[in-house]
């Protein structure tokens, strides 16, 4: 397999872009703003895959390899379809934010936490789930007053989308965006009357308003819950306690919150394992993009396997002649 980025991949149907047809009326000689974001997202991921490179995390085809060289590749339309599982869609733009010392985007967060919510699908079998896994836009449109409770509820807190009898819920997991820029997690213990706060960059300067912005999210999701199950709701978030625990795992940069968080959901029924959190950067990247990737609850996987021959050879089984 040859190991040029440029090559590896032969593309075997591909619609053309057309991305220069969308320019905006009236602004011809303009770069359109989709040109300005793909053009922003390779300079940022040229030097981020220079930093892999160097490191030498590239340097065996290995099929974990071929995975991230696959999705990392810029040669390849940015606005492709790399993830959708339960609605929730990530492209390869937003992959891209997984290389190295980016910012992790909105929609990788929310890939993630439907991955959790598949996967507790398949090992729960016919039981509720105990752990309720909420994508962040559900925040975003409370905090934005955009949802009234009804909506709020029928959108996101009905008891097919989230696994089984809401009463049988032991906690709800909400990842919370604060000024575009910082990643935390908020998780309600339904049976102990208490939601723990998880901030992996505290700041004392914005502490107290993150506090109340996990209280305005939680309050109106206790709302919604309410108006959706009735009588068969007997919890009301407003009333319980609010903790932000001194031993939570810290990052040690500033552009790995998101990453923390997607840990903290995936080890949070068990608080010993959150307090045994370490994250080594560069490494936990490349394999969130893979595994989200690979999971079997990816229905663009197979699209992307169809398209590309470097792929078939991982995902689809060789049949003899």
């Amino acid at each position: 397999m040859s190991s040029n980025l440029t090559n590896e991949y032969k593309v075997k149907k591909q619609t053309p872009s057309r991305a220069h047809e969308r320019k905006p009326k009236g602004l011809a000689g303009r770069v359109s703003v989709y040109t300005q974001r793909r053009n922003e997202a390779r300079r940022r991921a040229e030097g981020a895959l220079e930093t892999i490179r160097r490191e030498g995390v590239d340097n065996c085809k290995t099929a974990s390899a071929v995975v991230h060289d696959f999705l990392m590749n810029m040669t390849l339309p940015l606005e492709q379809a790399v993830v959708t599982i339960r609605g929730q869609v990530a492209n390869r733009e937003h992959i891209l934010c997984l290389l190295p010392c980016m910012g992790v985007e909105a929609e990788i967060v929310n890939c993630y936490s439907a991955l959790l919510t598949a996967r507790a699908r398949r090992n729960s079998g016919n039981a509720s789930y105990r752990v309720w896994y909420m994508p962040s836009w559900s925040a975003e449109m409370v905090t934005k007053n955009e949802m009234t409770l009804d909506e709020l509820y029928i959108y996101y807190l009905t008891e097919n989308k989230f696994g089984g009898l809401i009463m049988e819920c032991e906690k709800i997991c909400i990842p919370l965006n604060w000024d575009g820029k910082h990643w935390y997690l908020a998780v309600i213990y339904m049976k102990e009357n208490k939601v723990m706060i998880f901030d992996p960059f505290p700041d004392e300067d914005f502490n107290e308003l993150r506090l109340m912005n996990a209280k305005v999210v939680c309050s109106k999701i206790s709302g919604a819950l309410y108006t959706g199950y009735g009588e068969n709701f007997s919890y009301d978030f407003n009333d319980f306690e609010y903790l932000s625990p001194s031993w939570c795992p810290r990052q040690i940069n500033k552009w790995d919150s998101a990453m923390f968080v997607m840990k903290y959901m995936e080890v949070c029924d068990e608080m010993e394992d959150v307090i045994k959190i370490e994250i080594i950067s560069n490494q936990a990247r490349r394999s969130r993009a893979i595994e989200l990737f690979v999971d079997a609850s990816n229905e663009a996987r197979q699209t992307c396997v169809d398209e590309f021959e470097g792929l078939q050879e991982i995902f689809q089984p060789v049949h003899p002649n």
